[in-house]
C-alpha cells in the first residue's frame, strides 16, 4: 500500500514574535493558525483537497513530534519511523466564530484500538490545570475537568472502539452533548479494516466548538470563545500509536508497545494548559484565497485538484 507522499515540514515558528509568548510549552515557540474566511469554509465531506492551499508552514507532520514516554513499561521511546507512523495535520479558524476547523492524513502499519488523535484547546489562553483537584468533592471535580480547555478524543473508525457511529470522546466527564451539531462534526474515509492489526491510511476533516467555560452537564452554562485575528491560544495534538508488540531485550515480541507523539515531550500538558503550545491567529491571506477560490465553489476547487 502506498503511503502519504510528500508530507510537509515546517513548525510554523515565528521567532520575531516570541516575546509575546507566555510560559507555554515549546518554550519561545509560536506557530500559527489560518484562517478561513466565512464564506469560502471547507466542505466537511472527508476529502480535504481544498485544504492544499494551505501553505507548508501551517502543517505539522510526525517530522516535528516527540514521543511522550510517561505511559508505563508499555511505553515504546525510540525515533518516530515513518514506515510505522506517518501524518500531517492542520488547523483552522474563521473570526468572530468558536469552531475549530481541522484536516488529517495518517498512515499507520498497524491499527489498534487505541489509534486516535487528541486535540487540546485553550482557546482563552488562560492556563492552568483542566483536571481534577485534589480534595475537590465529586461534583467539583465534574466541573473542573476541560473547564478551562478542553481536550478531545477522537476516532476516525466507523465506531469501531466508541460503538454506533461515535468518533468523538471529551474524556472522563460525563456529558455527551457535544458530540454532534451543533457542537462537532466529521468526515472520513480509509483504507483498510478497523482494529485488524493491519495497515491503513485515514483522511479526516472535522470542526470543534472552543469554549471559555465548558460544563459537562450544561451546555446552556457553558460559554463558547468567540475567535478573533491577532489572539494567541493554547494549542495540542497528541497522536497515539498502539502496536500490536514490540521485541523486549531479547528480541522475542511480548511488551505492547503504545505510543503518544506530541509537539512537546512535557507529560505534564495532558493536564495542564501551562504546556500546551502557543499559536498565533492570522488575518486571512486574500491573495492565497482569491487565487485558489476563482472557481464558483470548492466543488470545483477540489475537482481542479482532482485532475
Amino acid at each position: 500500500m502506498k503511503k502519504f507522499g510528500a508530507f510537509v515540514g515546517g513548525l510554523g515558528l515565528m521567532c520575531a514574535l516570541s516575546s509575546s509568548v507566555e510560559a507555554h510549552d515549546p518554550p519561545d515557540y509560536l506557530g500559527i493558525i489560518w484562517q478561513w474566511p466565512a464564506d469560502k469554509l471547507p466542505v466537511t465531506d472527508g476529502n480535504i483537497s481544498e485544504w492544499n492551499v494551505i501553505p507548508d508552514e501551517f502543517w505539522l507532520t510526525d517530522k516535528n513530534f516527540n514521543v511522550q514516554s510517561c505511559l508505563g513499561d508499555a511505553t515504546f521511546a525510540g525515533d518516530l519511523d515513518p514506515s510505522n507512523l506517518s501524518f500531517r495535520w492542520t488547523m483552522g479558524f474563521t473570526n468572530g466564530s468558536s469552531k475549530t476547523y481541522w484536516a488529517l492524513e495518517r498512515f499507520d502499519d498497524d491499527w489498534q484500538e487505541w489509534d486516535d488523535v487528541e486535540p487540546t484547546i485553550d482557546a482563552d489562553h488562560s492556563g492552568g490545570t483542566f483536571w481534577t483537584i485534589e480534595g475537590m468533592t465529586d461534583e467539583e471535580s465534574e466541573r473542573q475537568k476541560g473547564r478551562h480547555a478542553q481536550i478531545y478524543h477522537l476516532w476516525f473508525d466507523d465506531g469501531a472502539h466508541l460503538g454506533g457511529d461515535s468518533w468523538n470522546w471529551f474524556w472522563m466527564t460525563a456529558g455527551d452533548w457535544y458530540e454532534g451539531p451543533p457542537y462537532s462534526d466529521v468526515a472520513y474515509r480509509f483504507t483498510g479494516t478497523p482494529l485488524s492489526g493491519e495497515e491503513y491510511t485515514q483522511e479526516a476533516e472535522y470542526w470543534l466548538t472552543a469554549w471559555d467555560d465548558y460544563s459537562s452537564l450544561d451546555p446552556d452554562g457553558s460559554v463558547e470563545h468567540i475567535f478573533q485575528e491577532g489572539e494567541i491560544i493554547g494549542l495540542n495534538q497528541n497522536v497515539w500509536d498502539r502496536d500490536d508488540t514490540q521485541p523486549d531485550a531479547d528480541g522475542v515480541a511480548t511488551v505492547p508497545n503504545e505510543s503518544r507523539w506530541n509537539l512537546s515531550p512535557n507529560c505534564e500538558s495532558f493536564g495542564d494548559a501551562d504546556f500546551l503550545a502557543d499559536y498565533l491567529l492570522l488575518e486571512v491571506d486574500e491573495e492565497i484565497m482569491s487565487t485558489a477560490v476563482e472557481a464558483d465553489s470548492w466543488g470545483n476547487v477540489k475537482a481542479s485538484f482532482a485532475k
